[in-house]
């Protein structure tokens, strides 16, 4: 290994790292927020006012933390269809942290989860928090 590939790796890599903690950390609590004193029922309609308005930021820490550990950003060509048009998006085999990805580009228009995932920690409430 080069010396110059050894130095970036010591700080770029700390910086990305540092990056995606701090964006997981911001946008937890926000989706904290955003939840805050919301029923179970309430939880499992689509947001509305200003929880709606908040996903947007949801949506800009999740991007950056894809953005902090190295995928690049992604362009989409074409003309998007038209929720008549294609109302389901269905991303799967769930094998990698890419499944997100095509979602967060779409806006997270609504995200389906066991109800386990509502209860592990910290994405939990982002999971919750990006419904639509």
């Amino acid at each position: 290994m080069t010396e110059k590939a050894a130095l970036m790796t010591v700080f770029v890599l700390s910086f990305r790292i540092m990056g995606v903690c701090l964006c997981v950390l911001i946008g937890w609590m926000f989706a904290c927020i955003g939840l805050y004193g919301m029923t179970e029922e309430e939880r499992n309609q689509p947001l509305r006012g200003w929880r709606r308005r908040l996903r947007v930021v949801l949506l800009l820490c999740t991007r950056t933390v894809f953005f902090s550990a190295g995928f690049p950003w992604v362009t989409v060509r074409g003309r998007r269809a038209s929720a008549r048009d294609a109302p389901i998006i269905a991303v799967a085999p769930h094998s990698s942290y890419f499944d997100v990805l095509p979602v967060i580009v779409m806006a997270a228009p609504s995200v389906v989860a066991k109800i386990e995932t509502s209860r592990a920690a910290m994405f939990g409430s982002r999971s919750e928090g990006s419904q639509g």
